[in-house]
């Protein structure tokens, strides 16, 4: 091909580029503000009530504070044999084994309770009058009627007193 011919194809092929890329600038709408927010810091209004008033409401003796309402009594809910279901709706029953003082004692017995098939698991409690407890237990179990049937079989195997407990 000719060298002239080649020089015009390319030269074509460059003022055709640049037109494609500058003429659509030239026709669009101007950039518009509409999408762009200022935060503005808002003070607050001042409080209406001073400290005046309210030093006012606190009583200054002890007479004044004899005069005031009595607040109503509290009053204490006993719980049920049947605890308070958790979010779920659903009560879990857990058989407590025993306490015991030395952690050896619970890890002996919870191992011949694994043994027989029963899932334990051990619990420390720190108390006032005997130190720290290890308290072995079994469960959960959602139904309290398994949970009793359970404490029954450790009762006769065992010859232990379970606790059960609901949680």
């Amino acid at each position: 091909m000719d060298q002239e011919l080649k020089q015009r194809l390319i030269g074509a092929v460059v003022i055709t580029a640049l037109a494609a890329i500058f003429i659509p600038m030239l026709f669009d709408d101007p950039v518009q503000d509409e999408g762009k927010f200022i935060n503005e810091l808002k003070i607050p209004e001042p409080p209406t009530e001073t400290f005046v008033e309210t030093a006012e409401k606190i009583p200054d003796s002890v007479e004044q504070v004899l005069t005031l309402p009595d607040a109503p009594p509290l009053y204490v809910e006993q719980q049920e044999d049947e605890p308070e279901p958790l979010a779920s709706g659903l009560v879990r029953w857990i058989i407590q084994v025993g306490s015991f003082a030395e952690r050896e004692n619970a890890l002996l017995l919870q191992e011949k309770l694994r043994k027989k098939g029963f899932s334990t698991f051990l619990d420390s409690v720190d108390t006032k009058k005997n130190g720290k407890l290890f308290r072995l237990r079994i469960g959960p179990e959602l139904d309290k009627k398994r949970a009793e049937v359970t404490k029954e079989q450790l009762e006769k195997q065992f010859q232990l007193q379970p606790i059960l407990v609901a949680e």
